[in-house]
């Protein structure tokens, strides 16, 4: 069962038009406990604590402005290289971009709206975005971690794409070394957004993981974060796709 439904992934859910886009599709992590720095609570704290994941599926690229204008209409970034990530793109953008794509798929939306905010349903099999957990158990490597202190390199420029190297723009997906799961770009190019329901201050469901190619190195380990806002729109940030196993 688990091999066809990642051979499904793969085809983006047997729509050939998107297989481009995720080519290499989604990756199975098996969930577990591990020694983590993201206190769900508090952005802010880096305490290192224990905390435990369930299975999911994570893509192994960030999506692309392709496959965000086929679903949308919309190039945010207005760039050429339709491989590279799509930025420009609130977090409101984000959650709606996941409902219409797993609406296209005949898939159960994640999001909805209760009292005025948005909720995550993560019993549904649709798309959503990573939690602070979830992204930074990936990033590290899960069960199959090697300790690097990048994601999947102790050397960033190997795994990365950041001030240093960007020339002042992001790059396609998939140009760099992946990580233990054969994720890419966890590390630089873009920063990816990740959903906090549990966080009590002003940004609920909006922090940022991964660095990107605006920021130094030391802003692109598994661990360094930013809280951001619903509506900011710039560049730098956007998102991976993410699924609860159910």
């Amino acid at each position: 069962m688990k091999k066809s439904f990642l051979f499904a992934f793969a085809l983006l859910a047997g729509i050939p038009a998107f297989a481009s886009d995720l080519d290499g599709g989604f990756v199975f992590v098996e969930g577990g406990e591990f020694i983590s720095s993201s206190c769900t609570k508090n952005p802010d704290d880096y305490t290192f604590h224990s905390e435990t994941v369930a299975d999911f599926y994570i893509s192994r690229y960030e999506v692309t402005a392709e496959l965000y204008k086929r679903v949308t209409g919309k190039n945010p970034a207005g760039v050429s290289d339709m491989r590279r990530p799509a930025e420009n793109v609130s977090g409101l953008d984000c959650i709606e971009f996941c409902n219409a794509l797993s609406r296209m798929e005949n898939l159960d939306e994640c999001y909805y709206q209760s009292g005025g905010k948005w909720v995550c349903d993560f019993s549904k099999n649709g798309y959503r975005l990573p939690t602070l957990p979830e992204w930074e158990y990936a990033a590290r490597g899960g069960k199959k971690s090697k300790g690097f202190k990048y994601s999947g390199s102790d050397n960033i420029g190997e795994v990365g794409w950041y001030d240093g190297n960007s020339r002042g723009h992001s790059h396609p997906v998939g140009q760099k070394k992946a990580n233990e799961f054969g994720l890419y770009d966890m590390s630089g190019n873009v920063g990816e957004r990740c959903w906090n329901p549990s966080y009590e201050g002003k940004n609920p469901a909006h922090v940022g993981r991964g660095g990107c190619w605006i920021y130094y190195e030391g802003y692109c380990t598994p661990d360094y974060r930013f809280v951001t806002t619903a509506d900011f729109c710039g560049e730098g940030l956007w998102l991976r796709l993410v699924r609860s196993a159910v």
